[in-house]
């Protein structure tokens, strides 16, 4: 009796249309046709479908190789080469499927193919909303551009067809023929194929790596802004910031916002608060409190300038650019100028416009200072034109020598000797070796005069070429003579501490020290 039921019923199927048995209500999943239809009342009361299976709901059509259709719930269950089609964009296939009509959900398992124009997303399980058009993987999941060759793996995700777009969550893994993206969270969207990311973002290429907390990736036209602890690396430099712009095609890079500038190979940073770096020419600057530190062997050179340059010379090691409002401080020496060059090729720091620097009690001036460190120490100095070196005796006396130029030179990063070369003057105090009391001063001419320094203060002076000197008594001698010409004293200048060299530089002093009279009392 049962199979002769089963028999009549496949038999009016093969003849009525399919449409016109399911239900017209537009919310109920319909049934379009099936080579076999089978129907039990006693077992769910479901329709067993075999061969060629098509389901329609609501413009969503599913096709498959069997099924179990269940009226009274509105839910279906669809087995062998699944298949779903909505419009002319989505196309689902898997080889398991239960839909439920009245809530538009799809869970499909195992072998899932998604494909929408050149994207094809594949997993093992998978949720599809048809009214919402969203579908969601939870246990990992693959995306595949073929226009852009852009392949994604991550464990959670969700495409969102109707605003072309893609959710991802967890192990995110974006790899293109050009970089790498590792992420936590990314949306990105098809159409503009642009990627914003939340959480820790790595982005890896054969020349720089990439990292944020949070920003967006043009992966069209290469470019992106980083924000949170982002930095880039590039060819053994790191640039850091609040946040970061970055044009890969370009090879340009801004920072905002705590910007520093690392050279691993030549161990120097560069900081402030905003930064450029253009990578095709290996050229950046940085401006607002900038700060330059080259890291030597047993010091840091600290120096601060309005804006801070560094580009390459012709044998691509870096130049250092500083100007305006100069000054340096160093353990052993300190500086103030206008604008100043280091190069790292020969270790040579030039400094221009009222330079000025302090080595111990002695402080040089001149035209242009030259300073040349080697392995980490420096070995000597050069102050051409104008050269002036003093040291402080008390607040009314000083220790003075000048000439056309000066040479210096350090042993173990302190001055030990000072050439003066043409047109030598001097004016040194003699002391009593008892009581330190002043005897009188020693003024001299000469061409050539060599100061020997020993333990930070001056051991003797030697006179060469023509030498005139004469030694006063403190009381034949008037204060204006005690002042060469072309003295001052820059003290006001001076950096005491890393941190001092951010107060404002004072304008060089171009009056002396002298007193305002001329008695003969010192």
């Amino acid at each position: 009796m049962k199979k002769t039921f089963l028999f009549c019923l496949s038999f009016a199927l093969f003849f009525i249309p399919l449409g016109e048995v399911s239900a017209q209500d537009s919310t109920l999943i319909k049934l379009h046709r099936a080579d076999v239809s089978e129907y039990d009342a006693s077992y769910a009361k479901a329709q067993r479908l075999i061969g060629n299976v098509m389901f329609e709901h609501q413009g969503a059509i599913m096709e498959c190789d069997s099924a179990w259709l269940y009226e009274e719930t509105n839910i279906m269950k669809a087995f062998g080469n699944v298949r779903i089609t909505q419009g002319d964009s989505i196309f689902l296939n898997a080889d398991r499927l239960i839909y439920k009509g009245d809530s538009n959900l799809a869970e499909l398992f195992e072998d899932i193919k998604l494909r929408d124009k050149d994207m094809t997303l594949t997993t093992e399980y998978l949720k599809y909303d048809t009214h919402t058009k969203i579908a969601t993987y939870f246990n990992g999941g693959k995306i595949v551009s073929s226009e852009n060759n852009n392949v994604l793996t991550s464990k959670q995700g969700s495409y969102l067809a109707e605003s072309k777009s893609l959710h991802f969550k967890d192990s995110i893994l974006l790899v293109n023929p050009e970089y790498t993206m590792e992420t936590d969270t990314l949306q990105y969207g098809m159409e503009s194929e642009q990627a914003f990311f939340y959480g820790p973002t790595t982005i890896k290429s054969k020349n720089d790596v990439i990292y944020c907390e949070n920003g967006w990736y043009d992966t069209k036209n290469d470019l992106a802004q980083f924000n949170k602890h982002a930095y880039l690396w590039s060819a053994g430099q790191q640039l850091l910031g609040d946040s970061l712009y970055y044009d890969r095609n370009m090879g340009l890079g801004e920072a905002f916002g705590n910007v520093t500038v690392r050279d691993t190979i030549n161990d120097f940073s560069i900081k402030g608060e905003y930064g450029k770096y253009l990578e095709l020419e290996d050229r950046s600057y940085v401006t607002g409190r900038a700060l330059y530190q080259q890291f030597l062997e047993t010091d840091t050179l600290h120096l601060h300038a309005d804006t801070l340059y560094s580009e390459p010379d012709t044998l691509q090691r870096k130049i250092i650019l500083a100007y305006p409002n100069v000054k340096f401080y160093k353990n052993d020496m300190q500086g103030a100028c206008d604008s100043l060059s280091f190069s790292e090729t020969d270790s040579l720091l030039e400094m221009f416009v009222d330079p000025v620097i302090w080595a111990d009690d002695n402080q040089i001036t001149g035209e242009k200072i030259e300073i040349k460190s080697f392995d980490g120490k420096l070995h000597s100095l050069a102050c051409r034109r104008k050269a002036f070196m003093a040291s402080k005796i008390d607040s009314t006396h000083f220790n003075q020598i000048k000439g056309k130029n000066l040479f210096g030179f350090f042993k173990n990063n302190e001055l030990y000797k000072v050439d003066i070369n043409g047109n030598g003057e001097s004016v040194y105090y003699a002391t009593d070796d008892a009581d330190g009391s002043f005897i009188g001063v020693n003024k001299s001419t000469c061409s050539d005069i060599t100061v020997y320094i020993k333990d930070r203060a001056v051991a003797r002076v030697k006179f060469k070429i023509q030498p005139n000197s004469a030694f006063y008594p403190l009381d034949q001698i008037s204060k204006s003579e005690l002042i060469l010409k072309d003295f001052r004293w820059e003290e006001s200048r001076r950096p005491k501490s890393a941190e001092d060299i951010f107060v404002p530089t004072p304008k060089a002093n171009n009056s002396t020290s002298a007193p305002a009279n001329e008695d003969s009392t010192p």
